[in-house]
């Protein structure tokens, strides 16, 4: 139980770790690499868990591998890892015995229901929003304009302005950390585009079906 409690302890450390770090690294990764923030994150925390867990093997003493459960004789160990992947081998037989004599489901019927998020808009309108001129996030005496549209169901969002403006606010506040780098090449772009119809959707409930960007200047 204690090393149980150890073990779970350096685990949460290394996410403290990652959290506290990550932003920082990923401002640092963004001059020289388009990488989204979760990866930097994840890949901080689990060098940060790596280390730690050198760390507590050698302070509980676990040098050998019978401290890991490895000390069985050979000959045992080849019996008990032939028993164990025999019920492994019996068990997938069994479910695709199970799965084999299963009725087949009509094509009609095994297709997934169109939900309303990934129908494709009918009868949809487009809503110019203002031009956005801000400076990047860096270098921030770079300058990008921004020109951008929604588009929405007039059904669901009959009166679109109020919308269009915070939606625009999101932009501007989004423009000004983004970095030169994150907007070089079609990879750069298409994160972008990509970022801006979730922003566009949180904000407006999903009633935005996607921002369209349509001219990006930087200078």
């Amino acid at each position: 139980m204690r090393a149980f409690a150890w073990f779970l302890a350096v685990i949460l450390l290394a996410g403290l770790i990652g959290a506290c770090i990550a932003y920082p690294a990923y401002e640092f990764t963004s001059t020289f690499a388009n990488w989204a923030f979760h990866r930097v994150a994840s890949r901080i925390a689990m060098l940060a868990l790596i280390a730690e867990l050198v760390w507590l093997c050698r302070h509980l003493h676990l040098t050998h591998k019978r401290d890991f459960g490895y000390g069985l004789p050979w000959r045992r160990f080849i019996k008990v890892s032939l028993l164990w992947g025999a019920v492994g081998m019996a068990t997938a037989c069994v479910g695709a015995a199970f799965e084999a004599w299963r009725p087949a489901t009509p094509p009609e019927l095994d297709k997934p229901a169109e939900s309303p998020a990934s129908a494709p808009a009918q009868f949809s309108t487009i809503v110019d929003l203002p031009p956005i001129v801000t400076n990047l996030g860096a270098p921030q005496d770079t300058w990008v304009r921004l020109e951008g549209s929604i588009i929405f169901d007039p059904k669901t969002l009959p009166h679109p302005e109020a919308v269009a403006g915070q939606i625009g606010d999101d932009v501007l506040a989004y423009l000004r950390t983004v970095s030169l780098h994150q907007l070089e090449g079609p990879i750069g772009l298409e994160n972008i585009r990509q970022d801006l119809n979730e922003r566009a959707a949180t904000r407006s409930g999903g009633k935005v079906h996607a921002f369209v960007i349509r001219t990006l200047v930087v200078q």
